[in-house]
């Protein structure tokens, strides 16, 4: 479960412990020392779980970072490749410490964006440095 689904539950179970400890209280007998004990206990447990499902709702989440990091990792394998002209995809995978797999994926990716026109031999798993696009991409 995603931190923003756990905090929409967390804020939804807040609000109807909310209505149940309200009707409750609105049905107690008012004049009694208990009905603010009564009050204190069913909001003081409904107010922090409210306030942790906005907190989880409303935190970044890391997949959001991901596509940002994703475009940092294939920006260091051009730069890379791009210094030593040529390197096998486990040599990539290593200097980005990242799987051999994401190595392939950043790859395709680039190809498809044609932003990467040097050459891959897929059969050997080496990839060769060619001249990119990627230089005229300014960097954030």
């Amino acid at each position: 479960m995603k931190k923003t689904q756990l905090g929409l539950l967390l804020i939804g179970l807040g609000f109807i412990l909310a209505i149940s400890g309200g009707l409750y209280l609105a049905a107690s007998d008012f004049e009694t020392s208990a009905f603010a004990l009564r009050g204190v206990i069913v909001f003081g447990v409904i107010v922090p779980l409210i306030a942790v499902g906005i907190y989880f709702y409303s935190r970044p989440q890391a997949e959001e970072a991901e596509p940002e990091s994703f475009v940092r990792q294939q920006r260091e394998l051009m730069d890379t490749l791009r210094s030593h002209h040529q390197m096998t995809f486990s040599e990539a995978a290593q200097q980005l410490a990242v799987s051999e797999e994401a190595v392939v994926e950043m790859v395709n990716q680039l190809i498809t964006l044609e932003i990467f026109n040097g050459e891959v031999d897929w059969q050997k798993g080496i990839l060769y440095a060619g001249q990119t696009l990627i230089d005229d991409i300014p960097n954030d």
